[in-house]
């Protein structure tokens, strides 16, 4: 049974089975920091109706549901545009622009589960969730809303020239100066061709090996994804032209061997060589944050006052969406690629033919990313 005597603690204690403390200093995960904004969520929407969740019943779960689809009223819920901001700022509100049906049904499959917990462990008497119908239709003009503002989240063409003029401008006259150039340009160039997310930079260079498919050979990254998992990505040219420009810049060899301990995004480049330790998820945010606000004073400087509000507000995650946006356009599917190789072994793509390989690796050359 669980010892909770009211909502705050038995929530608590459900984000402890999870490993989550919502009150510590550390940052939290991604899964971590969007399962406590799910949960802020209904707890300020059951706060606002004057319930608590011992008072939720299937009808308010509907109830829940409907209002995940379309948070009302929005001038209370909803945010003016899509910056990020602390929940004491008075402008913040619990959501952004442009619902969709897959973020809602993954709000109430977090609720599902907290409620699940609490009846389980006798704080609730049942759970109210497991008896409604957790999927979401929306109709085609609501979907083309939350497109339109998923679009509103990605990098224009100008903001991203930027981005590129601002690394290119780096100073480079020292050893440290250049590493630090080239590993921001290294950074940027994976997080927009491949619209990965920031978190998977944390691996090491033995993670990208040659595979031979009907004796030809492709290079494919085992990478880390969310929730700790990996998939099998195969890299397009423009990607294994910039990982031989960022090796040679620091000192090694053009290609990795299956060993290679040194990580994607090293930390430093020791004087003795490289630093085998990765840089970290804050430093990684750090990075990119500074790249994206001097690249948006740079667009100021000329002018460009509309763009360097826009880049202002852009984040690492913009690059994500950069990328999904632009290959929809060119008619093709990052989330194809991704998931038709999630496998959790080079080895795997054995099964694959050449001729599939190479059509799931052009999924990421439609758009020309060299730099």
């Amino acid at each position: 049974m669980l010892d909770a005597a009211s909502d705050r603690e038995a929530v608590i204690a459900w984000f402890a089975r999870k490993g989550i403390d919502p009150r510590g200093d550390n940052r939290p995960t991604p899964t971590a920091d969007a399962y406590i904004r799910e949960v802020t969520r209904v707890l300020l929407w059951a706060a606002w109706r004057g319930q608590a969740l011992s008072d939720l019943s299937a009808r308010d779960v509907l109830a829940y549901k409907a209002f995940l689809v379309e948070p009302s009223p929005a001038e209370v819920w909803v945010s003016n545009d899509t910056t990020k901001r602390a929940r004491a700022h008075p402008d913040w509100r619990p959501f952004q622009p442009g619902r969709s049906s897959k973020r809602a049904e993954y709000g109430l499959r977090v609720l599902n589960d907290l409620l699940g917990f609490l009846a389980q462990a006798g704080y609730l008497q049942a759970n109210p969730a497991a008896l409604v119908d957790l999927t979401v239709e929306r109709s085609k003009e609501t979907e083309a809303a939350a497109s339109q503002a998923q679009r509103g989240r990605a990098l224009t063409r100008k903001g991203w020239e930027a981005i590129k003029r601002y690394i290119d401008g780096l100073p480079f006259g020292t050893e440290e100066d250049a590493f630090q150039k080239a590993r921001a340009r290294w950074v940027f160039h994976l997080l927009y061709t491949l619209g990965i997310r920031i978190s998977s930079l944390r691996g090491r260079f033995g993670e990208i090996q040659p595979t031979v498919i009907d004796e030809e050979e492709v290079w494919v990254w085992s990478l880390e994804v969310k929730g700790g998992k990996r998939m099998v990505l195969p890299l397009p040219f423009s990607v294994l032209d910039e990982m031989q420009r960022f090796r040679l810049t620091l000192g090694l060899s053009r290609w990795p061997s299956a060993d290679d301990p040194v990580p994607i995004v090293p930390r430093a480049r020791a004087h003795n060589g490289v630093d085998e330790k990765p840089l970290t998820r804050q430093a990684l945010d750090h990075l990119t944050r500074r790249v994206i606000q001097g690249a948006s004073r740079r667009l100021a400087e000329q002018g460009e006052e509309r763009e360097s509000e826009r880049l202002a507000r852009a984040s690492a995650h913009a690059l994500r969406h950069t990328a999904g946006t632009e290959l929809a356009d060119q008619g093709a599917s990052l989330r194809d690629a991704a998931e038709a190789l999630g496998h959790s072994d080079v080895r795997t793509t054995q099964r694959y033919s050449r001729a599939e390989l190479e059509r799931l690796r052009s999924v990421l050359e439609v758009r020309d990313t060299r730099w």
